[in-house]
């Protein structure tokens, strides 16, 4: 089938939005760097301290790429993050560890092979802070109870992929008509690193966009309620945009398999399909979805259609740069 591409970026009034995220355009690169800044001249602290001042430890290894893509190093001193064992690990800069070494030196902190010295009196862990990834999770929990199982069927389905480079987002939206596939992307350039279990306050908004008015069945590249707190990607899109989605996942989280099925406790989330994790996103379950793909093999295919789409719209745009 030939891919037949139509740019499309709608207006926000093109999709219905019964759940409003508080955190949809949050910046949280710019509240961490306030928080780096906060840490006192003669003090150092450590990349899971500010993951722990975040809200949770999981975005240890965002803290050390948000630090990375510092834009005012010299206003917010990163050089002052270091490992949780004294020593002073990379530094984004030409001379790498011997400037960041410079640089607390600078500021009165000894440092000996590369580690620093009275490392638990310097550490500073006072971070004033309102754990904003705490209160993100306890927004996805909220909106997990706006999940709805009951599934008002159709007949058209489309699919959903992202590709990046660089900060910059390209969001794909595939779906059929007649023999063709058909196509179109929204861009943006996304603020929110990647962290695990957060990936809808990365790529939501975009998939949102790149969706559009659409009237069917959207499959997402990412968890539906197979999720820690049962609100993925997939739950994300279909209740803020009020539409049926499923999850198509390729990683496997928490929760034990049971046959063909994925549980956490005594829930089941999601079923395994051809090397995929499929779980209901919002507005159907798992027995629709089991229909659906036993029914018409060609509705999983769109995902690959998605994810070729998503690549073939960010290399054209690289080539237009």
């Amino acid at each position: 089938m030939e891919l037949n591409l139509k740019t499309f970026i709608p207006s926000l009034d093109a999709y219905h939005m019964p759940y409003v995220s508080e955190f949809a355009s949050f910046d949280l690169p710019s509240y961490f760097y306030s928080l780096v800044r906060q840490i006192p001249v003669n003090k150092v602290s450590t990349y899971m301290d500010l993951a722990i001042a975040l809200g949770d430890t999981i975005a240890a290894r965002a803290v050390g790429k948000m630090l990375s893509e510092n834009p005012e190093p010299d206003i917010t001193e990163c050089f002052r993050i270091i490992h949780s064992d004294g020593s002073v690990g990379n530094y984004t800069h030409p001379l790498g560890t011997e400037e960041k070494i410079r640089r607390l030196v600078a500021c009165g902190i000894k440092v000996e092979d590369e580690h620093v010295m009275d490392f638990e009196k310097l550490r500073f862990t006072e971070f004033k802070t309102e754990f904003p990834l705490k209160r993100i999770a306890a927004e996805q929990s909220r909106m997990s109870k706006e999940f709805v199982s009951e599934y008002p069927g159709s007949d058209s389905f489309g699919a959903v992929d992202v590709s990046y480079y660089g900060n910059d987002a390209v969001a794909a939206f595939v779906w059929r008509e007649g023999n063709e596939i058909m196509a179109r992307f929204a861009r943006s350039h996304v603020t929110f690193p990647y962290i695990p279990t957060y990936l809808s306050y990365r790529e939501g908004e975009i998939m949102k966009r790149a969706i559009g008015n659409f009237d069917g069945t959207v499959l997402v590249d990412g968890h539906g309620i197979y999720h820690p707190r049962f609100c993925g990607l997939a739950c994300y899109i279909g209740i803020t945009a009020g539409i049926p989605t499923i999850g198509v996942g390729k990683s496997k989280l928490k929760g034990n398999i049971s046959g063909k099925y994925i549980m956490i406790g005594d829930r089941k989330v999601a079923m395994i399909h051809k090397g995929r994790f499929l779980s209901p996103g919002n507005r159907i379950d798992l027995l629709d979805i089991e229909k659906i793909v036993g029914h018409d093999d060609t509705v999983l295919k769109l995902t690959d259609e998605a994810h070729k789409a998503a690549t073939h719209f960010k290399n054209t745009a690289i080539k237009k740069e």
